[in-house]
């Protein structure tokens, strides 16, 4: 429960940040469009993991040490943080690629080639929708697949 509370809150505060950015319209979206939609998820995703359980409570194993509870969301936290840190350096589809790559470690994704797999289509399929496809500037950092795709 302590984890879906911090996810929770950690969306929220990204959601609300994201305010500060031009949002823009559906055919351009503005700066503030892409983390507005990541808060969104991450915290409709901390109010399921809340809602399961607050449901499976009578199911729950009451676990000695609290880290194993909160770990997963300062994984995840410090992983989001990274994102932003290694956005400019990275550039978006290596950086994107990156954070699905460990979020979908953290969440209990088997073995090397589903999540790699996965995270390249994640990352590439987001560029080409927004970078692409809406023409939001994204920075290039050091990745040459960016401007393979343009």
């Amino acid at each position: 429960m302590g984890s879906a509370i911090i996810i929770t809150l950690l969306g929220l505060a990204y959601f609300l940040l994201s305010l500060q950015y031009e949002l823009g319209t559906l055919k351009r979206p503005g700066p503030g469009a892409l983390p507005m939609l990541l808060g969104l998820g991450l915290t409709i995703v901390g109010l399921a993991l809340g809602g399961n359980s607050f449901r499976d409570r009578k199911k729950a194993v009451i676990v000695s040490k609290a880290y194993q509870t909160i770990r997963p969301a300062v994984l995840i936290s410090v992983a989001l943080i990274g994102y932003v840190l290694l956005w400019p350096l990275l550039g978006t589809i290596l950086n994107t690629t990156l954070l699905f790559f460990i979020l979908c470690r953290l969440i209990g994704g088997k073995g090397w080639v589903t999540p790699v797999v996965l995270s390249l289509v994640s990352a590439v399929g987001l560029f080409w929708a927004f970078g692409v496809l809406l023409h939001v500037p994204f920075p290039e950092g050091i990745d040459f697949i960016e401007r393979l795709l343009k």
